[in-house]
């Protein structure tokens, strides 16, 4: 909780407005959403703020658990996520070549990508027409993303790069929480890292051990693939019921711990 001056206003008879402070102390309490951005405002404020995850409580669809998801059958559908990376010259070849390798595996799987314009198969889709998909693949947009999140809450089964397929993605497609640098004067960073980066010129010493605050890295059952043909053959392999269970398990552990730190927050602001 933080102890605040607030800056209120008086309006004199000429209708001019005047501003004075206050001399009322008002309390409020701060959470930030993430633990990546806890420590960036530790970093450059140099004020030490708990962090919660975002829940997405607004999503109530459930991953649909079709027989093409949970059995080799049928073609598995998987759903590539939304990411500036595919509008990149290095995300349009990576699309171009995951296409190329699963139609040369003649592997039974079928990937859409869900994107913003014709060269997408699907420019719009809501979350139960997410649900319905096998599994989900995220090339993220920032180390906290609330698509993440959502995609986790139904329990879709997800797959993304490993830290270092990430270190390469966010160098093609830079990460905005790591693009606001400074630091207010006197403040003395708490921690040895960094919590901004040049993404094009920062090398993986830099940007990986930071990866560790980042939304993925909090919840457990995120499949991670090292490379195109490694992604298909987990796609194909993996045990899907068994990650969604696990994931909503996660989930409601999450939400349990959030909701009280939160109500143990508000009521610490009233006493």
């Amino acid at each position: 909780s933080l102890a605040l001056n607030v800056l209120g206003h008086r309006y004199n008879d000429d209708g001019l407005r005047h501003s004075q402070l206050e001399s009322t102390r008002r309390v409020m309490t701060v959470v930030a959403e993430g633990r990546f951005l806890s420590k960036q405002i530790r970093s450059q404020l140099g004020i030490i703020v708990p962090w919660a995850p975002p829940l997405a409580l607004y999503v109530q669809e459930k991953w649909g658990g079709s027989p093409a998801a949970t059995t080799n059958e049928a073609p598995r559908r998987a759903l590539m996520l939304r990411s500036r990376f595919f509008v990149s010259m290095m995300g349009e070849m990576t699309r171009s070549l995951l296409r190329e390798i699963i139609s040369i595996s003649e592997a039974p799987l079928a990937v859409t990508f869900l994107g913003a314009d014709v060269q997408f198969e699907e420019q719009w889709l809501t979350m139960q027409d997410m649900s319905k998909f096998s599994a989900a693949i995220l090339y993220p947009n920032d180390i906290h993303q609330r698509t993440f999140h959502e995609v986790y809450r139904m329990g879709v089964p997800l797959f993304m790069p490993d830290s270092r397929g990430l270190y390469r993605v966010q160098r093609a497609s830079n990460w905005g929480y790591s693009s606001y640098s400074g630091r207010l004067r006197g403040v003395t960073a708490g921690d040895a890292l960094d919590f901004w980066w040049d993404s094009f010129s920062a090398g993986p010493d830099v940007v990986i051990p930071l990866q560790q605050f980042a939304d993925w890295e909090q919840f457990p059952e995120v499949q991670r693939f090292s490379s195109l043909p490694d992604l298909v053959r987990q796609l194909l392999e993996a045990d899907l019921e068994s990650l969604h269970r696990k994931m909503l398990e996660t989930q409601a552990e999450a939400e349990f711990e959030t909701l009280s730190t939160l109500a143990l927050e508000v009521a610490a602001a009233f006493r």
